[in-house]
């Protein structure tokens, strides 16, 4: 929906977080004299002090706490911020009533004339999108990094250009209503996540599949083809498909990271841990070859990524004890994915969080094959997993520990894990039950274990 459309119009924005702020001074940039709402949940007094100033002295209608979805009705477009579902009944029957609802993610996709490549995932889209934004800059390349891991979309259009690229993270939320794709799609991975907010499975793959559904022939796709629901998916589109990791023209072989034949890195040399890393790689390999960047760019780039915070990120070793912060371990196919970067070197599992109603048997055979020795779990999922490791029991039982709290996790954990061994927390669950989100749960797990470690 291009900002053209907005004329004339009274616009409610509905969220006022990062984006719903970028959006107002968008709107308020273009058309001073517009009839504009701020709708949010959260009482005014409890926002940042930057959107308190934001709102001083506008010509401006306000809308918080508990009658933040009463006045959809005396609006004509509605400006969504992600993190709220269109499933809340008040804005279904608005929808309904004829109310137009869009986002500001479809305003970008709409006024920038960029080449916007999207890059989404159940977990790795982070990390993904930020490597390839490394490795484009590094080839001298106009390009810049939007979405979550970068500044709100609308900021990037005041600079905007022909000869710019925009790699944007974009979440399953951004992706429900997209209307106009990518030039570039990726996806790195699918499996269940973010039921309580799509209502399903199957809807929340739908959600993730909008990157590509309305893909054109010219349009091209970079896929992780280890994902059966994806590659059933992307046969039915007729935009052009790159699969990776496919065990044929991009694959893991002997100790590198192979392209169309050509042995582009070496696993040696790569800083992030865990093979799902790898496939992120393989990914990164694709899209920059089809801007025709040198191997030894890509080789650079990749050497020098550290990989991101909360993300298998290691805080220190303490006690000859190494610790690895993955608070970003939502799911347990996340977790999964921690325990075999580590292998045999995993001496201690934090788990547990907010329930979703996941499923963790999977989970629960990869701790008793791999035969983690130690598990400690925390509300509320820990009494699930502990429940499917108890009745999946065979010749192994790990030693498990109850935690309430985090604080209580880390000092366990100095406790329970051998000498020379690792601890990682990687929840296998959100951490809304006891934090604001993971970057508080992550940021919380280093103070804890950096201060326990020093007594």
């Amino acid at each position: 929906m291009k900002s053209t459309e907005f004329s004339g119009s009274k616009v409610l924005i509905l969220g006022f977080g990062k984006e719903g702020m970028a959006t107002f001074e968008f709107l308020r940039e273009k058309y001073r004299d517009m009839r504009i709402g701020i709708a949010d949940k959260k009482l005014l007094k409890d926002h940042s002090k930057a959107a308190q100033l934001l709102l001083q002295e506008q010509n401006v209608e306000l809308y918080f706490g508990d009658e933040h979805l009463r006045h959809f009705e005396e609006y004509d477009i509605v400006i969504k911020s992600p993190g709220i579902t269109r499933r809340i009944p008040e804005i279904e029957k608005a929808i309904q009533n004829g109310i137009q609802f869009t986002s500001a993610t479809n305003i970008f996709f709409s006024e920038a004339k960029g080449e916007i490549i999207g890059v989404t995932g159940s977990k790795g889209k982070s990390t993904t999108a930020t490597l390839i934004f490394r490795i484009l800059k590094k080839a001298g390349k106009n390009v810049e990094l939007v979405g979550n891991v970068g500044k709100p979309a609308l900021e990037f259009l005041k600079t905007d250009s022909e000869n710019k690229i925009y790699i944007f993270e974009l979440s399953s939320y951004q992706l429900e209503d997209l209307e106009i794709p990518p030039k570039i799609g990726v996806i790195t991975s699918f499996f269940p996540e973010h039921l309580d907010y799509h209502g399903s499975e199957e809807a929340y793959f739908a959600a993730k599949m909008g990157i590509c559904a309305n893909m054109k022939s010219d349009d091209i796709l970079v896929y992780n083809a280890k994902f059966e629901k994806i590659r059933k998916f992307v046969e039915k589109l007729s935009c052009r498909v790159l699969p990776t990791n496919d065990g044929k023209s991009s694959l893991i072989q002997d100790g590198n990271l192979i392209h169309n034949s050509e042995n582009i890195l070496r696993i040696s040399d790569v800083r992030i841990l865990g093979t799902h890393n790898l496939e992120n790689i393989l990914l990164c390999i694709a899209v920059a070859k089809l801007f025709d960047v040198e191997n030894s760019v890509i080789q650079a780039a990749v050497k020098e990524f550290k990989g991101l915070e909360h993300r298998l990120e290691f805080i220190g070793e303490f006690r000859k004890i190494r610790f690895f912060d993955d608070a970003i371990s939502t799911t347990p196919e996340s977790a999964i994915a921690a325990i075999s970067a580590f292998g045999n070197d995993l001496g201690t599992l934090i788990l547990g969080g907010y329930d979703r109603g996941l499923k963790f048997s999977e989970l629960t055979k990869e701790i008793l094959a791999r035969k983690v020795p130690n598990v400690i779990l925390m509300p509320d999922t820990g009494k699930r997993i502990a429940d499917e490791i108890k009745n999946s029991v065979r010749d192994f039982s790990p030693n498990i520990t109850w935690s309430d709290t985090l604080s209580d996790a880390v000092q366990k954990a100095y406790e329970v894990t051998p000498s020379g061994k690792v601890c990682v927390l990687s929840p296998a669950s959100p951490s809304y039950n006891q934090f604001k989100n993971f970057e508080e749960k992550g940021r919380m797990f280093r103070e804890d274990v950096v201060r326990f470690g020093a007594n």
